[in-house]
Protein backbone atom coordinates (compact mmCIF):
# COMPACT_ATOMS: atom_id res chain seq x y z
CA UNK A 1 0.00 0.00 0.00
CA UNK A 2 1.21 3.50 -0.81
CA UNK A 3 0.49 6.98 0.53
CA UNK A 4 -0.27 9.68 -2.01
CA UNK A 5 -0.65 13.43 -1.54
CA UNK A 6 -2.38 16.12 -3.54
CA UNK A 7 -1.98 19.84 -2.85
CA UNK A 8 -4.65 22.22 -4.14
CA UNK A 9 -4.85 25.99 -4.14
CA UNK A 10 -7.83 27.70 -2.50
CA UNK A 11 -9.45 30.09 -4.91
CA UNK A 12 -12.59 32.18 -5.12
CA UNK A 13 -14.59 29.13 -6.22
CA UNK A 14 -13.13 26.89 -3.50
CA UNK A 15 -16.50 25.57 -2.30
CA UNK A 16 -17.49 24.44 -5.79
CA UNK A 17 -14.04 22.91 -6.34
CA UNK A 18 -14.16 21.06 -3.03
CA UNK A 19 -17.58 19.59 -3.87
CA UNK A 20 -16.23 18.24 -7.17
CA UNK A 21 -13.17 17.06 -5.27
CA UNK A 22 -15.31 15.00 -2.88
CA UNK A 23 -17.24 13.51 -5.82
CA UNK A 24 -13.92 12.51 -7.37
CA UNK A 25 -12.49 10.87 -4.24
CA UNK A 26 -15.76 9.02 -3.60
CA UNK A 27 -15.58 7.64 -7.14
CA UNK A 28 -12.00 6.54 -6.47
CA UNK A 29 -13.14 4.69 -3.33
CA UNK A 30 -15.95 2.89 -5.13
CA UNK A 31 -13.50 1.83 -7.85
CA UNK A 32 -11.03 0.50 -5.27
CA UNK A 33 -8.30 2.96 -6.23
CA UNK A 34 -8.06 4.43 -2.73
CA UNK A 35 -8.92 2.89 0.62
CA UNK A 36 -11.94 3.85 2.67
CA UNK A 37 -11.41 5.76 5.90
CA UNK A 38 -7.89 6.81 4.90
CA UNK A 39 -8.67 10.27 3.49
CA UNK A 40 -7.05 13.09 5.44
CA UNK A 41 -7.73 16.74 4.62
CA UNK A 42 -5.31 19.32 6.04
CA UNK A 43 -5.19 23.10 5.71
CA UNK A 44 -1.54 23.89 5.00
CA UNK A 45 -2.20 27.61 5.18
CA UNK A 46 -4.98 30.00 4.21
CA UNK A 47 -4.21 29.45 0.53
CA UNK A 48 -3.61 25.68 0.26
CA UNK A 49 -5.23 22.40 1.25
CA UNK A 50 -3.56 18.98 1.34
CA UNK A 51 -5.27 15.63 0.77
CA UNK A 52 -3.51 12.45 1.84
CA UNK A 53 -4.87 9.04 0.77
CA UNK A 54 -3.76 5.40 0.71
CA UNK A 55 -3.81 3.45 -2.56
CA UNK A 56 -3.23 -0.27 -3.14
CA UNK A 57 -0.41 0.10 -5.68
CA UNK A 58 2.17 2.63 -6.86
CA UNK A 59 0.29 2.57 -10.18
CA UNK A 60 -3.23 2.94 -8.72
CA UNK A 61 -3.76 6.38 -10.27
CA UNK A 62 -2.83 5.31 -13.78
CA UNK A 63 -5.61 6.31 -16.17
CA UNK A 64 -6.01 2.69 -17.31
CA UNK A 65 -7.33 1.85 -13.83
CA UNK A 66 -10.13 4.44 -13.98
CA UNK A 67 -13.70 3.56 -14.80
CA UNK A 68 -15.92 6.05 -16.61
CA UNK A 69 -17.28 7.44 -13.34
CA UNK A 70 -13.78 8.24 -12.04
CA UNK A 71 -12.77 9.73 -15.40
CA UNK A 72 -15.87 11.92 -15.58
CA UNK A 73 -15.43 13.08 -11.96
CA UNK A 74 -11.77 13.90 -12.54
CA UNK A 75 -12.55 15.79 -15.76
CA UNK A 76 -15.26 17.80 -13.97
CA UNK A 77 -12.85 18.63 -11.15
CA UNK A 78 -10.04 19.64 -13.50
CA UNK A 79 -12.40 21.83 -15.52
CA UNK A 80 -13.60 23.83 -12.52
CA UNK A 81 -10.16 23.88 -10.87
CA UNK A 82 -8.37 24.88 -14.06
CA UNK A 83 -5.39 22.52 -13.66
CA UNK A 84 -4.66 18.79 -14.05
CA UNK A 85 -4.91 16.66 -10.92
CA UNK A 86 -1.45 15.29 -10.10
CA UNK A 87 -0.91 12.85 -7.24
CA UNK A 88 2.47 12.57 -5.54
CA UNK A 89 3.59 9.17 -4.29
CA UNK A 90 5.28 9.80 -0.92
CA UNK A 91 6.15 6.15 -0.22
CA UNK A 92 4.92 2.87 1.21
CA UNK A 93 2.34 3.00 3.96
CA UNK A 94 3.52 0.67 6.73
CA UNK A 95 0.21 0.80 8.64
CA UNK A 96 -1.64 -1.26 6.01
CA UNK A 97 -0.66 -4.64 4.55
CA UNK A 98 0.74 -5.07 1.06
CA UNK A 99 -1.36 -5.70 -2.03
CA UNK A 100 -1.03 -8.79 -4.21
CA UNK A 101 1.68 -8.46 -6.86
CA UNK A 102 1.37 -11.99 -8.28
CA UNK A 103 1.32 -12.18 -12.06
CA UNK A 104 -1.52 -14.68 -11.81
CA UNK A 105 -3.28 -16.16 -8.79
CA UNK A 106 -4.12 -19.86 -8.56
CA UNK A 107 -7.22 -19.06 -6.54
CA UNK A 108 -8.87 -16.27 -4.57
CA UNK A 109 -10.54 -16.19 -1.16
CA UNK A 110 -13.38 -13.79 -0.39
CA UNK A 111 -12.90 -13.01 3.30
CA UNK A 112 -15.22 -10.56 5.05
CA UNK A 113 -13.51 -10.11 8.40
CA UNK A 114 -10.71 -7.98 7.02
CA UNK A 115 -10.22 -4.33 7.82
CA UNK A 116 -13.01 -2.72 5.83
CA UNK A 117 -10.51 -0.39 4.21
CA UNK A 118 -8.77 -3.09 2.15
CA UNK A 119 -10.09 -5.36 -0.56
CA UNK A 120 -11.81 -8.48 0.84
CA UNK A 121 -10.52 -10.52 -2.10
CA UNK A 122 -7.31 -12.31 -1.11
CA UNK A 123 -4.78 -13.97 -3.39
CA UNK A 124 -4.45 -17.66 -2.53
CA UNK A 125 -0.75 -17.63 -3.43
CA UNK A 126 0.61 -14.66 -1.45
CA UNK A 127 -2.30 -14.07 0.94
CA UNK A 128 -2.41 -10.33 0.22
CA UNK A 129 -5.47 -8.35 -0.85
CA UNK A 130 -6.20 -7.98 -4.55
CA UNK A 131 -7.00 -4.40 -5.72
CA UNK A 132 -10.63 -4.36 -6.80
CA UNK A 133 -9.97 -2.41 -10.00
CA UNK A 134 -7.90 -5.34 -11.29
CA UNK A 135 -10.97 -7.59 -11.08
CA UNK A 136 -14.02 -7.68 -13.38
CA UNK A 137 -17.15 -6.00 -12.05
CA UNK A 138 -20.33 -7.92 -11.37
CA UNK A 139 -23.32 -7.29 -13.60
CA UNK A 140 -22.82 -4.31 -15.92
CA UNK A 141 -22.03 -1.86 -13.14
CA UNK A 142 -19.10 0.51 -13.26
CA UNK A 143 -18.31 0.17 -9.56
CA UNK A 144 -17.77 -2.56 -6.96
CA UNK A 145 -20.72 -1.40 -4.91
CA UNK A 146 -22.07 -4.88 -4.13
CA UNK A 147 -18.70 -6.07 -2.79
CA UNK A 148 -18.03 -2.92 -0.76
CA UNK A 149 -21.50 -2.80 0.79
CA UNK A 150 -21.39 -6.51 1.66
CA UNK A 151 -17.96 -5.92 3.23
CA UNK A 152 -19.29 -2.98 5.22
CA UNK A 153 -22.20 -5.06 6.55
CA UNK A 154 -19.80 -7.88 7.43
CA UNK A 155 -17.54 -5.55 9.39
CA UNK A 156 -20.48 -3.95 11.18
CA UNK A 157 -21.63 -7.40 12.34
CA UNK A 158 -18.08 -8.33 13.34
CA UNK A 159 -17.90 -5.18 15.47
CA UNK A 160 -21.25 -6.00 17.10
CA UNK A 161 -20.03 -9.50 17.91
CA UNK A 162 -16.68 -8.41 19.31
CA UNK A 163 -18.27 -5.68 21.40
CA UNK A 164 -20.82 -8.09 22.88
CA UNK A 165 -23.78 -6.18 21.38
CA UNK A 166 -26.39 -8.54 19.90
CA UNK A 167 -23.63 -11.13 20.18
CA UNK A 168 -25.77 -14.21 19.45
CA UNK A 169 -27.48 -12.63 16.44
CA UNK A 170 -24.20 -11.29 15.04
CA UNK A 171 -22.43 -14.63 15.43
CA UNK A 172 -25.25 -16.53 13.73
CA UNK A 173 -25.10 -14.12 10.79
CA UNK A 174 -21.33 -14.55 10.55
CA UNK A 175 -21.11 -18.28 11.19
CA UNK A 176 -24.19 -19.89 9.65
CA UNK A 177 -23.79 -20.80 5.99
CA UNK A 178 -27.43 -20.00 5.18
CA UNK A 179 -27.53 -16.54 6.81
CA UNK A 180 -28.40 -13.67 4.48
CA UNK A 181 -24.90 -12.24 4.93
CA UNK A 182 -23.16 -15.46 3.89
CA UNK A 183 -25.61 -16.23 1.09
CA UNK A 184 -24.79 -12.81 -0.40
CA UNK A 185 -21.06 -13.37 0.11
CA UNK A 186 -21.21 -16.75 -1.62
CA UNK A 187 -23.15 -15.15 -4.49
CA UNK A 188 -20.40 -12.55 -4.91
CA UNK A 189 -17.69 -15.24 -4.79
CA UNK A 190 -19.52 -17.28 -7.42
CA UNK A 191 -19.91 -14.23 -9.69
CA UNK A 192 -16.18 -13.44 -9.37
CA UNK A 193 -15.37 -17.08 -10.12
CA UNK A 194 -17.44 -16.95 -13.30
CA UNK A 195 -16.04 -13.58 -14.39
CA UNK A 196 -12.35 -14.34 -13.74
CA UNK A 197 -12.22 -18.04 -14.55
CA UNK A 198 -10.19 -18.43 -11.34
CA UNK A 199 -11.57 -20.46 -8.40
CA UNK A 200 -12.97 -18.13 -5.72
CA UNK A 201 -13.54 -19.66 -2.29
CA UNK A 202 -15.73 -18.10 0.35
CA UNK A 203 -14.28 -17.94 3.87
CA UNK A 204 -16.64 -18.98 6.69
CA UNK A 205 -16.20 -17.18 10.00
CA UNK A 206 -15.39 -19.35 13.03
CA UNK A 207 -14.76 -18.21 16.61
CA UNK A 208 -16.06 -20.77 19.12
CA UNK A 209 -14.38 -24.19 19.12
CA UNK A 210 -13.42 -26.14 16.04
CA UNK A 211 -15.26 -26.63 12.78
CA UNK A 212 -17.11 -29.89 12.21
CA UNK A 213 -15.42 -32.29 9.79
CA UNK A 214 -18.35 -31.98 7.36
CA UNK A 215 -18.90 -29.05 5.02
CA UNK A 216 -21.83 -27.00 6.39
CA UNK A 217 -23.45 -26.86 2.94
CA UNK A 218 -23.06 -30.27 1.25
CA UNK A 219 -22.18 -32.37 4.32
CA UNK A 220 -19.13 -33.98 2.73
CA UNK A 221 -15.76 -34.17 4.49
CA UNK A 222 -13.76 -30.99 4.04
CA UNK A 223 -10.77 -31.11 6.40
CA UNK A 224 -7.65 -30.00 4.56
CA UNK A 225 -4.96 -32.65 4.94
CA UNK A 226 -2.57 -32.03 2.06
CA UNK A 227 -1.47 -28.47 2.93
CA UNK A 228 -1.83 -27.29 -0.67
CA UNK A 229 -4.23 -24.60 0.51
CA UNK A 230 -3.37 -22.43 3.50
CA UNK A 231 -6.61 -23.14 5.37
CA UNK A 232 -7.77 -25.80 7.84
CA UNK A 233 -10.93 -26.71 5.93
CA UNK A 234 -11.81 -26.60 2.26
CA UNK A 235 -14.70 -27.88 0.14
CA UNK A 236 -13.95 -27.69 -3.58
CA UNK A 237 -17.52 -28.62 -4.43
CA UNK A 238 -19.07 -25.70 -2.52
CA UNK A 239 -16.05 -23.40 -2.90
CA UNK A 240 -15.91 -22.94 0.87
CA UNK A 241 -12.95 -22.56 3.24
CA UNK A 242 -12.54 -21.99 6.97
CA UNK A 243 -9.98 -22.16 9.76
CA UNK A 244 -10.29 -23.02 13.44
CA UNK A 245 -10.07 -20.05 15.78
CA UNK A 246 -6.85 -20.03 17.77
Amino acid sequence: MFTFELTMQKRGNHEQVFKKFRDYTMALELNGQILRRHRLYTDINEDEILLRVVAPEATSFNRDNENTIVTNARNALEEIYGEPIVWKNVGKNLNVGDSCECEKSSYYILKGDMKDTVSPVLCGNCGNSVPLYTLPRNYSREEYYDILEWQRAYNDLTDLFKQGLDERYAYDMLNKANSSLNVEGRRIAKALNEKTGIPVYYHMFKYYGKNKDECPICGEGWKNNDGEYNVDYICHRCKLVSSDYE
